[in-house]
Parts: C-alpha cells; structure tokens; sequence
C-alpha cells in the first residue's frame, strides 16, 4: 500500500518483518542494525534510524503508522551470550560494558560462550548422571537381558506350538 511505500519499506538481506502495534493488519519490512557500541537494535523508518531501547518499544512513524520493536536476542544475538553460555558458565550484565558476557566455569575457557568448558553435574542429577560408566553398563546389561529372556519365550512358545501341530495331524 501506499502507507507502507510512505514509511520506507525494504526488502533486503538487512531487513526484517517489524509487527505494527495492531492497528494495522499487516507488518512491515523494514532495514534493521545491530549497533555493537550501544547494545541495540536500529530500525531505519521513515528516512530516519530509530533506535530500541527495549523489546516492544513503540514508535510513532509518519501518517501516524506505529510499529513494534522486535526482541533484540531474536534480531540481533550476537548482542547476547552465545548459547547461553552453553550451560557452562553464568551470561553477566555489567553497567561498564554494552554486550553481556559470559564467566566460564573454567578459568581456561577463553571462549565467548564457554564452549570449551566440560560439563559437570553435581551429584544432585542422581548416580545415574555422576558415574555415567555404570549407569550406561546397567542399562546395557538391562536391554540385553530383556532380550534373551525374549528370545527365550519365543522359542518356548514355538516348540509347543509346533509340538500339537504334529499331534493334531
């Protein structure tokens, strides 16, 4: 629509879909940037860039069209801990520093997100987790008990059963 033209939609490697505030029953395409040194994400609208300070802010774009910010991990994960940290290790927010990061388990995890860091589980998760050797032996042992009890049974069954086949005949 002409709407859509007047607020500067595009369509390119750099942009995304920007939810309207519901008003509309469409969303726009429009540029957005991750900008490193402030931690956000920029939607260009309007001719002009338009920067989110926070998930869902709103803004208020010409012909009075509102559009959404989207969430910034979705956008722009590069902004965050990578995976989380993997799990090893905590994503910290400081106010000195724009970018979270990451604090590896392992002092020697140079890493962004502490994906040379083994896991470690606490005794906490059960034996089964803490000696993973004899849990997976048990558990080996258990299928191929299971199964030789069940080739057992098959033969019992087929024996008699081919025992009255030659009593019937």
């Amino acid at each position: 629509t002409e709407e859509q033209l007047n607020v500067g939609e595009y369509y390119g490697p750099d942009s995304r879909c920007v939810e309207t505030d519901g008003s509309r029953s469409y969303s726009l395409c429009l540029q957005t940037n991750c900008n490193q040194d402030l931690g956000q994400v920029e939607i260009v609208a309007d001719g002009q860039k338009r920067i989110c300070d926070y998930d869902g802010q709103i803004h208020i774009l010409s012909d009075g069209v509102r559009i959404k910010c989207p969430k910034a991990a979705l956008i722009c994960p590069e902004l965050f801990c990578p995976g989380n940290c993997a799990g090893r290790g905590e994503c910290v927010y400081s106010s000195e520093q724009t970018l979270a990061k990451c604090v590896c388990d392992s002092e020697e995890d140079t890493t962004r997100g502490c994906f040379r860091t083994p896991l470690q589980f606490s005794e906490s998760y059960g034996p089964a987790i803490a000696q993973t050797n004899r849990a997976n032996k048990t558990v080996f042992l258990s299928i191929v008990g299971s199964l030789v009890i069940g080739l057992a049974v098959i033969y019992i069954v087929l024996r008699q059963w081919k025992a009255r086949q030659n009593v019937f005949m």
